[in-house]
């Protein structure tokens, strides 16, 4: 078994396409001498690459560098017959002169076997390779960063740039387009461009360059639905249908964000909340943001406007489907329902 000191093979997993591909280029980095890349480094696909061609390559000595790397991307989609392969041969091939790097994004996977299921799919994809790089090297995770390590990137991709961001515009970011790694260093390039150099990023230059998700828009309606606020909840509602946001997705994010609530009234009424939350969505696993939205609309909602908002949000599902009070119109529909939800 080799010493964790001196991996021979990385698996690199997780949910943020973006950092998987940051921690492989630093092990890229720690072993390839530049002037020798092209000799040294192989990058493969899962999918497009048999067991015969990974293993040859992991089993060659660099040629200039200090290690061999060979990168296997998207590596959850290995074929059973090639993960078996793969299973058998490298701990026999590999030396102290090559590395292999797993790079497991499981959001560009291809929907597979259930995560329980371990005989097949991803699941037992990642149960080998794990298994492989326990045994012989590292596993690294590139899960969404959390709330605090956003902020912290973002402030520093601003001071990178001479550009200081205000912490209310930090919040305001992450509260538009949540803690997606490639969204954030886009739409913070984007304001350090509009800021330009020596300038400060505020809340205002927030909201005039960086588009609100589904999910903040959503967040944003139910704030006007509970204060009543009628033109404002509508308003929201038709910026989602501008953005071309499918109705019977937009029901579906109102619904979800309803049981989010409820979830949080059980914890704010005490008892046995926990053993009462269903597995999703489940408040407690979501990011910290939603959390915090769900706990304070919670306040705003009493039993009765919860009962009341879950019987239209089902009245409506019905009509958008056509089984009862259909309407020909989808958009009046959903907005009746919006306006329905502000009578309280």
């Amino acid at each position: 078994m080799a010493p964790k000191s001196d991996p021979q093979i990385y698996l690199i997993k997780g949910k943020d396409p973006v950092l998987c591909a940051e921690m492989t280029d630093k092990v890229v980095a720690q072993f390839i001498n530049p002037a020798f890349r092209d000799f040294d480094l192989d990058r493969m696909d899962a999918r497009e690459s048999d067991a015969e061609r990974i293993l040859a390559a992991a089993g060659m000595a660099p040629f200039g560098s200090s290690r061999r790397v060979t990168v296997v991307r998207n590596a959850l989609e290995l074929p059973a017959d090639t993960l078996d392969a793969l299973e058998k041969g490298l701990p026999a091939i590999l030396g102290t002169l090559s590395v292999v790097v797993f790079e497991a994004n499981e959001v560009a996977s291809k929907p597979g076997a259930e995560p329980t299921d371990r005989k097949r799919g991803p699941a037992r994809v990642l149960q080998v390779l794990t298994s492989l790089a326990k045994s012989r090297g590292v596993v690294q995770t590139a899960d969404a960063l959390h709330e605090d390590q956003a902020r912290a990137m973002l402030v520093q991709l601003a001071k990178e740039a001479g550009v200081e961001i205000q912490p209310a515009a930090t919040g305001q970011i992450i509260e538009r387009i949540g803690l997606d790694t490639g969204l954030l260093r886009t739409e913070v390039g984007k304001l350090i461009d509009y800021a330009g150099p020596g300038g400060q990023i505020t809340r205002t230059d927030v909201e005039a360059v960086v588009p609100p998700s589904a999910e903040y828009s959503i967040f944003r309606m139910l704030d006007a639905v509970a204060g009543g606020q009628t033109g404002i909840a509508v308003a929201t509602l038709q910026g989602l249908r501008g953005n071309n946001e499918p109705v019977q997705r937009i029901l579906a994010m109102l619904s979800r964000q309803f049981r989010l609530i409820w979830q949080a009234r059980l914890e704010q009424d005490g008892g046995n909340a926990v053993d009462r939350m269903p597995a999703e969505p489940n408040l407690r696993a979501q990011k910290e943001f939603t959390q915090r939205k769900a706990r304070a609309q919670a306040k705003r909602f009493d039993w009765p406007d919860l009962r009341r908002a879950f019987r239209l949000i089902l009245e409506t599902d019905l009509a958008l489907k056509g089984i009862e009070d259909a309407t020909t119109d989808d958009d009046e529909t959903l907005e009746m329902l919006v306006v329905a939800l502000c009578r309280r």
